[in-house]
C-alpha cells in the first residue's frame, strides 16, 4: 500500500496526463482574485531550478506562484513572482528553468493561450511572453550557454526549442504519441527528452533527431538527464523503481544501478552527482521512515539512503560541496549536506488536511457553524511531523480543542446509495453506475446528505454535489478536496482543501459563502467571505492573504495585501454572520456604502508607494527635539490621498492631505514631501503609510528609526476632555448617568494625579447642551495648540454610541434619531474623530467610551454578532486614531440601571463605576508604586465589570479594549 502522504506524486502524473486537448483561454481576468499568501507555497511544488553558481533556487507550484530562494542564506525567500492567472487550473505552474547566470527565469504550465513566460529574477518583471503553444508546458530547460530554451508539452505535441533572447522558435518535433515530461541539454548542445509514449529521444545540437529508444525500465519515463561529462543518460520512471542508464551517443543500454529491494512506489526524479559517480533518485518510494533521496553508485558499491522528506520528491539538485538541494510535493524545499544532515528546510505555509484520519473525522455541527478537523504539519528544521485536531466556532470567532458530542462525522453509507470506489480512485460509482468525473480525476472524499437526498464528492480538481439519482447538481473548482461533510441542516457543504483552507458552500447552489485558514503556527488565522470581508486573529495574520491583480497577459501580476484595505474590509461582525440567511443582503448593502473591491482595486490603479530619502537604511540621528522626515510618494495610478504617521500607536497626518484626497486619481508621478515632528530624547520608531486618492487602499507601510539627542527633559502634563450626554433633544434617547459620569471622571483624575505624576492637570468638561459637533471640534482644535509630545491626553465619551458599517458613531446632544442615515450625517463618526484628534501631539493617549447602543435589548446584545459589531467598530476607531481604548457598549436598559458610588453617594453607570474604582487605586494590584497604569486599569475592568454585572443583572457585561504602544501612568492611589 502506498503511504498516504505520497498521493501527490501520483496525482501529478495524472494531472499532466489529463491535458491532451489544448483548452481555450480568454484574456486574464482583470478582477481582483483573493489569494492565500503565508510567505510559502500552499500547493505542491512541481519543479525546481538552480543557477550555475548555486546562489538561487526557483520553485514552480500549483499555487500559481514562482518563488526565489537564497540558497546561501538558509533558504530565505527572496521574491514571489506572480504570472497572470485565472480561475480553476489556469495559472498552475508545472515547469521552471533559470538561466545559467541566474538572471532570467522561465516558467510555464496551465497558462493563458498556452504561453510560457520569461521573468527578470532580480525584480520579477516579465521580460517576454512566448505564446501559441498547442498545450500545457510540462518542463523547461536552458541550454548550457543560456541561448536556447527547450520546452516539453502536454498531449501528443512533443517538444519545442526557442531562442531565449528573442523568443523565436528554432525547432520542433511533434511526432510523439504521449505527453512529454522532460527535456535536458548537455554541454555540447545535444538534447534528450522523455515521454509517456515510452520513448527516449536524442537530438544533435542542430535539433536533428539522432536516436529513439524504447525504455525498458518502465512504460512511463518521467525524467532523462545527461551525466556531467555528457557520456551517459539516466532515465527515471513514474511507474517503476528502476533507473535505466543509456550511452549518450547512441542510447544503447548500459549497466543500470542496483535497485533491488525497492519494489513499491517510484523513482521518477533523478539527477547526476557532479563527479558522475552517483545517480540521485527519488519519487514516491518510502523506506518506512520517510521519503528518501537515494544515492545509487555507478561503479558498484552500496547505495546510500538520505532522509529528505515525508512527501514525494519532485526535484533534486546535487551541490558542488557534495550536498543536495531538493523539493518535495508537500511542499518543502530543503538543503542537505554531504553527510545527509539537514542544513535548512522551508516547509509549506499550510496545515496538511489529507489522509484517512482527516477524511473520516471531519466533524461538523448541525448548523455548520462549528467545524473540527485533523491536521499534520512538517516542522522546521528537523522535519518532525506534528499531528493534532482543532475546531473553529464561526459565531464566536474562536478555536477549540475538543469536539462536542453533537458534532458529526461524514456519513459514508446510506440505504439506497451504494457509493463505491470513492476513496483515492478514479472510477467512483453510485449503485453500480459511473459518476461523471473528468478523465483521470481522482475522488478523495465523500459525505452523504441528511435524508439521503444526495451526496458531496470531493476530488482532485472539483467539489461536486450529486442528487440521489446520480445527477450532478453543481461542481466548483478546488485545490484538492481532501475531506468533506454536509451539515445536518442540509444547508452547507464544507470541504477541507489542499491549500490548507476550509470552505463553506451552499448545498443548493454550490456558491462559496465562507473560508477559513489556520496557519501552521496555530496562532494566526484568517477567515473571509468571497465579497472580501475578513476577520483575523492579529495584524500579522492579516498578512496571510491578499489580492492577485492581473495586469494583462504580457505583464507580471501585482499583489495587494488585505490589510491594505482594512479600513473597508476588516469586518469580524460580517464574517461571524456569513452563514446567516440575511448575509447576502447585508453584504450587498455594506458594499454599496463601503465600495466593492472590484472597483477599488485594479492593476492600473494601485495604491502609492513610499520611499524614504536621505538615508539608505531608513535610520536618522538628530540633535535637539525637532526632526523633518524626507520622503517620496509614487503615484501608481490610484492617486495619492491621506498620509499617516504612526508613532507608539498614535496616528498623525498631514493637514493638507485630510479629506477626499490630496492628488488626482489619474496619471503617474512622484510627490516629494517633508513632515516635521517634535520628538523626545532617545529612539523613536515611526511608520509611514499613504492612501490612494479615495483614502480606501493603503500603501505598504515603511518603518523609520529616529535617534534623537535632546538634553532637555520636559515633565508631562495631563489634558482631559470629558464629555457626557444625559438629556438629549430627542427624548427617546435620554439616559440617566452619562453627564454626571463625565463630571465624576474628570474630578477623579484631578484628585488622583497631582504633581507626583504630572507637571500640570488641565480638565475640560462638556455636558448635555454643550455637546455638539461644533463645540467638540472647537475644544479639540484648542487642545491641538497646547498639548505637547511629552504630555498625556485623555478623551472620555459617555452617551449613545452606534456602530454602523463597521464604524463607530457618538451621538451629540442635538441629534434627532430618524434612522441610520441621520447618524451617518450628524453623528460624531470615527472619521471626524480621527481628523480632529490627529493634530494633538501627545504620544500617550487614552480614549474611554461609556456608550450604550440605543434600541438594543439585553437579549440582543447577548448575541455574538451584536457584540462583534461593536467590537469591530471600536477596533476600527482605535486603528484610525492610534489611541488606547477602554470601552463598554451596553444596552439602554443597562445604562439606566446604575450603581451607587459610596465615595460620592452619587449614581454611576456600572462601567464608569468600575473605571473610577480602578483609578482611585483598586487597579494597583501590586501596591508597590501606588500608581495605576493603562494596562493595570484594563486588567481591573476586564475582571470586575463581568463580575459585578453578573451580580446585578445576571448577565456578564464584557468590556472592549485595545491597548497598544508603551504603557503609561494615569492616576495614583492616595493611601
Amino acid at each position: 500500500m502506498i503511504p498516504r502522504r505520497i498521493f501527490l506524486f501520483f496525482l501529478t502524473g495524472l494531472l499532466l496526463t489529463l491535458f491532451t486537448v489544448s483548452p481555450s483561454f480568454a484574456a486574464p481576468d482583470p478582477m481582483p482574485i483573493l489569494t492565500l499568501e503565508p510567505g510559502r507555497h500552499v500547493a505542491q511544488i512541481q519543479r525546481m531550478a538552480v543557477d550555475r553558481p548555486e546562489r538561487y533556487a526557483v520553485t514552480a507550484s500549483d499555487d500559481k506562484t514562482l518563488r526565489v530562494w537564497d540558497i546561501r542564506n538558509q533558504g530565505k525567500l527572496l521574491r514571489t513572482i506572480r504570472p497572470p492567472i485565472g480561475k480553476g487550473n489556469e495559472g498552475k505552474l508545472y515547469a521552471v528553468a533559470i538561466s545559467p547566470d541566474g538572471e532570467v527565469i522561465a516558467a510555464g504550465g496551465w497558462t493563458a493561450d498556452d504561453s510560457f513566460y520569461l521573468f527578470k529574477r532580480s525584480n520579477g518583471h516579465m521580460i517576454r511572453r512566448i505564446r501559441g503553444l498547442p498545450n500545457v508546458i510540462n518542463d523547461l530547460v536552458f541550454s548550457y550557454d543560456g541561448r536556447k530554451l527547450a520546452v516539453a508539452l502536454g498531449g501528443s505535441n512533443g517538444i519545442r526549442v526557442f531562442d531565449s533572447a528573442t523568443g523565436r522558435a528554432l525547432s520542433s518535433d511533434t511526432q510523439y504519441s504521449g505527453i512529454s515530461l522532460s527535456v535536458d541539454f548537455d554541454k555540447q548542445g545535444r538534447l534528450v527528452s522523455a515521454s509517456y509514449d515510452g520513448v527516449i529521444r536524442l537530438y544533435d545540437p542542430s535539433f536533428r533527431l539522432l536516436k529513439r529508444y524504447r525504455a525498458q525500465g518502465g512504460n512511463r519515463p518521467y525524467s532523462a538527464r545527461f551525466s556531467p561529462d555528457g557520456r551517459k543518460i539516466a532515465v527515471g520512471f513514474e511507474n517503476s523503481t528502476q533507473v535505466e542508464v543509456l550511452a549518450a551517443h547512441d542510447l544503447s543500454p548500459l549497466p543500470s544501478p542496483n535497485t533491488s529491494g525497492i519494489s513499491k512506489g517510484s523513482l521518477g526524479t533523478i539527477a547526476w552527482s557532479n563527479n558522475g559517480r552517483w545517480i540521485y533518485a527519488g519519487g514516491t518510494y518510502t523506506n518506512g521512515r520517510g521519503i528518501p533521496v537515494l544515492m545509487l553508485p555507478q561503479a558498484g558499491g552500496q547505495r546510500r539512503v538520505i532522509k529528505a522528506s515525508d512527501s514525494s520528491i519532485r526535484a533534486i539538485h546535487p551541490m558542488r560541496d557534495g550536498g543536495v538541494l531538493y523539493a518535495s510535493g508537500d511542499p518543502t524545499i530543503g538543503r542537505l549536506n554531504a553527510a545527509g544532515q539537514t542544513l535548512w528546510r522551508r516547509t509549506s505555509g499550510k496545515l496538511d488536511l489529507r489522509g484517512y484520519q482527516a477524511r473520516r473525522n471531519f466533524k461538523l455541527s448541525a448548523d455548520g457553524s462549528r467545524v473540527w478537523f485533523h491536521y499534520e504539519h512538517e516542522r522546521e528544521p528537523n522535519g518532525q511531523i506534528i499531528k493534532g485536531t482543532v475546531g473553529r466556532d464561526l459565531n464566536t470567532q474562536t478555536l477549540f480543542k475538543s469536539a462536542s458530542p453533537d458534532m458529526q462525522i461524514p456519513r459514508l453509507q446510506a440505504n439506497g446509495l451504494q457509493i463505491r470506489n470513492w476513496e483515492n480512485e478514479t472510477n467512483p460509482t453510485l449503485n453500480g453506475r459511473a459518476l461523471n468525473l473528468k478523465q483521470y480525476e481522482t475522488s478523495r472524499s465523500l459525505a452523504i446528505a441528511p435524508g439521503n437526498r444526495g451526496f458531496a464528492l470531493g476530488a482532485s480538481w472539483y467539489l461536486r454535489y450529486f442528487e440521489a439519482n446520480g445527477q450532478q447538481r453543481w461542481q466548483e473548482p478546488v485545490s484538492l478536496a481532501w475531506a468533506v461533510n454536509v451539515s445536518q441542516s442540509g444547508r452547507w457543504v464544507v470541504a477541507a482543501l489542499g491549500d490548507g483552507a476550509i470552505r463553506w458552500y451552499e448545498a443548493n447552489t454550490g456558491n462559496e459563502r465562507l473560508a477559513f485558514y489556520l496557519h501552521p503556527d496555530q496562532k494566526r488565522w484568517i477567515a473571509w467571505t468571497p465579497d472580501g470581508f475578513y476577520s483575523a486573529s492579529s495584524e500579522n495574520a492579516e498578512r496571510l492573504m491578499g489580492y492577485h491583480l492581473n495586469n494583462g497577459a504580457d505583464k507580471e501580476a501585482q499583489f495587494v495585501r488585505v490589510d491594505q484595505l482594512k479600513k473597508v474590509y476588516a469586518r469580524k461582525d460580517l464574517v461571524a454572520r456569513a452563514l446567516q440567511p440575511d448575509y447576502p443582503r447585508v453584504a450587498q448593502q455594506t458594499l454599496q456604502h463601503a465600495g466593492d473591491v472590484r472597483r477599488l482595486l485594479r492593476a492600473d490603479r494601485l495604491p502609492p508607494t513610499i520611499t524614504i530619502t536621505g538615508s539608505r537604511n531608513n535610520q536618522f540621528n538628530q540633535q535637539g527635539e525637532h526632526f523633518a522626515l524626507p520622503f517620496e510618494i509614487k503615484n501608481r495610478g490610484g492617486g495619492i490621498g491621506r498620509v499617516e504617521y504612526r508613532i507608539a500607536g498614535k496616528v498623525y497626518d498631514d493637514p493638507a492631505s485630510r479629506g477626499t484626497g490630496a492628488h488626482s486619481a489619474g496619471g503617474r508621478g512622484i510627490v516629494r514631501k517633508k513632515r516635521s515632528f517634535t520628538l523626545p530624547h532617545g529612539r523613536t520608531v515611526m511608520e509611514v503609510v499613504a492612501y490612494d486618492a479615495r483614502n480606501k487602499v493603503a500603501s505598504e507601510p515603511v518603518k523609520v528609526v529616529i535617534n534623537m539627542n535632546n538634553p532637555v527633559r520636559k515633565r508631562p502634563s495631563l489634558y482631559v476632555l470629558s464629555i457626557g450626554v444625559t438629556d438629549y433633544d430627542d427624548d427617546s434617547l435620554d439616559l440617566r448617568y452619562a453627564a454626571s459620569d463625565a463630571k465624576a471622571f474628570a474630578e477623579t483624575l484631578e484628585q488622583h494625579t497631582g504633581p507626583a505624576i504630572y507637571q500640570q492637570i488641565h480638565t475640560t468638561l462638556l455636558q448635555d447642551r454643550d455637546v455638539n459637533l461644533h463645540r467638540i471640534r472647537q475644544e479639540l482644535t484648542r487642545l491641538a495648540t497646547v498639548v505637547q509630545p511629552q504630555d498625556v491626553f485623555v478623551l472620555y465619551l459617555a452617551g449613545h454610541g452606534k456602530s454602523l458599517d463597521g464604524r463607530y458613531h457618538f451621538l451629540p446632544q442635538n441629534l434627532r434619531f430618524t434612522g441610520n442615515q441621520a447618524i451617518r450625517q450628524h453623528g460624531l463618526s470615527d472619521e471626524k474623530l480621527r481628523d480632529w484628534l490627529t493634530p494633538i501631539k501627545a504620544r500617550k493617549n487614552l480614549m474611554v467610551l461609556d456608550t450604550c447602543n440605543a434600541g438594543k435589548s439585553i437579549q440582543q446584545l447577548a448575541m455574538a454578532r451584536g457584540i462583534l459589531e461593536d467590537k469591530v467598530a471600536i477596533a476600527n476607531l482605535m486603528d484610525s486614531t492610534g489611541f488606547a481604548v477602554l470601552a463598554a457598549s451596553t444596552a439602554k436598559q443597562q445604562a439606566f440601571a446604575g450603581i451607587v458610588d459610596h465615595n460620592t453617594n452619587r449614581g454611576n453607570g456600572l462601567f464608569t463605576y468600575v473605571l473610577l474604582d480602578g483609578l482611585r487605586g483598586s487597579a494597583d494590584k501590586q501596591r508597590v508604586d501606588r500608581r495605576v497604569s493603562i494596562r493595570e486599569l484594563r486588567a481591573h475592568i476586564d475582571s470586575e465589570l463581568p463580575r459585578l454585572s453578573q451580580l446585578k443583572w445576571g448577565f456578564k457585561q464584557v468590556p472592549m479594549s485595545q491597548v497598544t504602544g508603551d504603557d503609561f501612568i494615569v492616576s495614583r492611589r492616595l493611601q
